[in-house]
């Protein structure tokens, strides 16, 4: 091993014979990847973790949408009658 080259023809050498078999989870793996890479389930995912982490989170979440509905159909409900 007295030259660069030699060495260069070791390391690149080292993966020539080598035997790639598939997992036998390959099809997990792909099936992960694809789930991982829909926009919809990181946000699903992104939003569980903000708003629903537990119990507490979920609950004043849900009390904020049940409020915020109310107060729109009030509104709508107002317009109604006063137009």
């Amino acid at each position: 091993m007295g030259s660069d080259k030699e060495v260069a023809m070791l390391v690149n050498g080292l993966c020539k014979h080598v035997v790639v078999n598939s997992t036998c989870y390959y099809e997990i793996i792909n099936e992960l990847n694809k789930h991982y890479q829909n926009i919809w389930n990181r946000t699903m995912a992104a939003l569980w973790l903000v708003y629903f982490r537990d119990a507490w989170r979920a609950s004043s979440t849900l009390v904020g949408i049940a409020f915020l509905v109310y107060t729109a159909f009030n509104f709508v409900r107002l317009a109604k009658i006063l137009f």
